[in-house]
């Protein structure tokens, strides 16, 4: 009975082995297969992307060749028989002091109630032609300091 005992198991053993075995196979057999198919198709859009790399190849051949036709069908300008280039001559520059006063840029405030932003809009104002003397200028010196404190002033209350 012992021996009758043993060749069960060891055919119990075997059958377990041969099924864990065909296990085995099933697994690697199916994991082969998706891998295939997997590369056939990655093979196949490698070919679909040659076929699309050469028709580009082409097309940008086409395209340099009625570059190339365009280019030669231009008239080129006749170089050798121009006109002498004029020369430049230089004038001098004296680096003295020009009493020139461009007009002052009048900036009124905008103030904008969003986001406490001010908008500054300018304006030229028109000065006569004639020259002006300094006291003028520092009168405008004056005035423009009193409206910069007057607007650094409004923004702090802001």
């Amino acid at each position: 009975m012992s021996k009758l005992t043993e060749n069960k198991s060891q055919i119990i053993h075997i059958a377990c082995e041969a099924v864990v075995l065909c296990g085995l196979v099933f697994h690697f057999s199916s994991k082969n297969k998706k891998l295939m198919e997997h590369i056939e198709g990655l093979a196949h859009r490698v070919e679909e992307h040659e076929d699309n790399i050469q028709k580009l190849e082409q097309a940008i051949g086409r395209l340099a060749q009625q570059q190339h036709q365009f280019v030669t069908a231009i008239p080129q300008p006749n170089i050798q028989q121009s006109y002498p280039l004029p020369t430049r001559k230089t004038k001098r520059v004296s680096r003295r002091k020009v009493k020139h006063v461009s007009p002052p840029l009048e900036i009124e405030p905008i103030v904008q109630k969003s986001n406490t932003k001010v908008q500054f809009e300018e304006s030229n104002t028109e000065i006569s032609s004639s020259t002006e003397s300094e006291s003028d200028s520092d009168d405008l010196d004056e005035e423009l300091q009193e409206e910069l404190s007057e607007l650094e002033d409004n923004l702090k209350k802001e």
